[in-house]
């Protein structure tokens, strides 16, 4: 049963969201795939599951899959998971996605009621202030590492 009101709690973050759009086209100048914004929603006593949020620009001339993440923080997340909202029959439910992409020369904003990232497993108590690294794993064998704040 506590399992289950976690989930809603982060489903219930996740839901509130803006009506931006995930998906941008880069008009400035950069190189290759990089990071930004990187942030980590801070958890309640004894939740251990939360979302985090970040862009993603790829300044290349073809599209970037996202493919999977780990928490490279030792012993903050055990698991890490790319999620996307949908609204089905008029209700709003995360589901597990299998990969992003990102198309060239465009950016990608993970944010609540969108694709994010949820991290699962957990240490207690993770606060305001802390950071914690991820690292982001494409399908092209591209890494980039993303250092995100926690916040309230």
């Amino acid at each position: 049963m506590r399992l289950f009101y976690t989930v809603l709690l982060c489903c219930g973050l996740s839901a509130c969201g803006g009506e931006t759009p995930e998906v941008t086209p880069l008009t400035g100048a950069g190189e290759g795939l990089q990071t930004s914004a990187a942030r980590v929603r801070a958890t309640a006593p004894g939740v251990r599951i939360t979302a985090a949020y970040l862009k993603i620009e790829n300044y290349t001339e073809t599209e970037a899959i996202l493919r999977a993440v780990r928490g490279t923080t030792p012993g903050v997340a055990a698991v890490v998971e790319l999620h996307d909202t949908v609204v089905e029959d008029g209700v709003m439910k995360m589901r597990m996605a299998e990969s992003f992409t990102i198309p060239a020369k465009s950016a990608l904003a993970l944010r609540p009621g969108a694709k994010h990232l949820m991290l699962l497993e957990l240490r207690p108590g993770l606060s305001a202030g802390e950071t914690l690294d991820l690292e982001l794993q494409f399908a092209s064998g591209a890494t980039q590492t993303a250092t995100a704040e926690v916040f309230e």
